[in-house]
């Protein structure tokens, strides 16, 4: 009897866990701002960290999503581009942070175009980001601020990683990048014209092969017409910006910085280096 009263109660523990609820981008507050409350269905009464937010067509809801420095929010799983065929969103980040503890998703289903405009602020990814999936469209300029992704593991930045979707991922002016492995597929690239990325290759692996195949092959370019340098160094330590998930040697690509003093190798050339202990 009693054995049947401790498994009857395991279960009802178990089924009582409530999944984490669902909200969709309204504008209802109308001021566009990611943080307000009535801006979301059903509305909040206060962030609620465990769930999931999910926004479409924004320029049905009067605009962009505004993410500015009075930002500071934690999500399970954050999505763009969530319902088939329903068009264009675009959120704007200038300052702030950003969790979210699963993935972040721009661009799920076919027929959204999703932008991200990202000049500053952190956004933290526990898990990995996909940016195109599902034959969408998708963008993310990043010119400023942090974009992280879990640096231990099998997560990636996948830039239209399923193979049929259209992304591209726009690094310049003051943009960092630190994260665990890339994915860029077929119709998809990356452009750098400043900026910095960081890759632990999952365990502090050196990751040039990964990226000089991608710099070959056209799928990471260069439009400004300077030369790219990809340095790898077994000592140097990488975390995200709460000091978790700490890893050390890191592969850094970037512009080849002036002044040169190294030969300008031109468009689409690599300048490879790796640091020895």
């Amino acid at each position: 009897m009693c054995r049947r009263l401790i498994v009857l109660l395991v279960l009802c523990i178990i089924t009582s866990v409530a999944p984490a609820a669902l909200y969709y981008w309204d504008n209802g507050g109308g001021d566009r701002n990611i943080d307000t409350l009535t801006n979301w269905n059903p509305d909040l009464t206060a962030w609620e960290t465990g769930s999931d937010y999910f926004i479409n067509n924004t320029n049905s809801f009067g605009g962009s999503v505004i993410v500015d420095s009075s930002v500071n929010l934690t999500t399970y799983r954050f999505q763009m581009g969530t319902t088939a065929n329903s068009g264009i969103s675009v959120l704007d980040m200038t300052d702030g942070f950003i969790r979210t503890d699963y993935y972040s998703q721009f661009g799920i289903k076919v027929g959204t175009n999703v932008t991200v405009n990202q000049s500053g602020g952190t956004w933290r990814n526990y898990r990995g980001v996909d940016l195109g999936y599902a034959g969408s469209q998708a963008t993310y300029n990043l010119s400023g601020g942090i974009l992280e992704y879990r640096l231990t593991g099998s997560y990636y930045l996948k830039v239209g990683g399923d193979g049929i979707s259209t992304a591209t991922f726009n690094l310049s002016d003051e943009g960092l990048v630190k994260g665990n492995l890339l994915s860029i597929g077929a119709l998809s690239k990356i452009d750098i014209t400043g900026g910095v990325m960081k890759f632990t290759g999952g365990t502090g692996a050196d990751y040039t092969s990964t990226l000089q195949a991608y710099i070959t092959s056209g799928k990471i370019t260069n439009s400004s017409g300077e030369g790219l340098r990809i340095t790898y160094n077994h000592d140097e330590v990488i975390s995200l910006s709460d000091g978790s998930y700490e890893v050390t040697g890191v592969t850094t690509l970037e512009l080849i910085p002036e002044p040169a003093t190294l030969v300008i190798l031109g468009l689409g050339s690599i300048l490879a280096i790796r640091r020895k202990r």
